[in-house]
């Protein structure tokens, strides 16, 4: 049902962008840029028409269409995932353990942790504008890393 709201409303906007015909750009007194079918009086001077937006072509709906496929498919595969699965690959602090741990149990810990938020990362590649999905702190032990302890794999 939601899916023909929004296809309702997709045709109802690209049918009134298909009868505007002119379309202006202004600036107001605090020099914020406005857009619309026609300015304000004031503003008729210095108003300039602008192109309208093109229509989408045939290959931009079926790239859209196939990231909406795999998004829906990458959702799906998240509900999947049982919360008490994701939990388990953090194992929670022994509290009966009176003594610190070791850095390598400590890199451990942090390693599993990560890998557990891996299926919940999404954005940039490289970690570039990467973010983690609000399910993966809801099924995965966030740990920070180990600050006083070298790398493992360090000399």
């Amino acid at each position: 049902m939601k899916i023909l709201v929004l296809v309702a409303m997709v045709a109802a906007a690209s049918s009134v962008l298909a009868e505007a015909q002119q379309a202006y750009k202004w600036t107001d007194a605090t020099g914020q840029a406005h857009y619309g079918d026609a300015p304000p009086q004031d503003k008729k001077a210095e108003a300039k028409a602008v192109d309208p937006v093109p229509p989408v072509s045939e290959q931009d709906r079926q790239k859209a269409q196939e990231r909406l496929a795999r998004d829906k498919a990458y959702l799906k595969k998240m509900d999947a995932v049982p919360a008490s699965a994701a939990k388990a690959a953090s194992p929670a602090p022994n509290p009966s353990s009176s003594a610190p741990p070791t850095c390598e149990q400590q890199w451990k810990a942090y390693n599993e942790s990560y890998a557990c938020l891996d299926p919940y990362r999404v954005g940039g590649a490289n970690n570039s504008g990467q973010h983690i999905l609000p399910e993966g702190y809801a099924r995965c032990q966030v740990l920070p890393q180990p600050m006083h302890c070298p790398l493992a794999n360090s000399p």
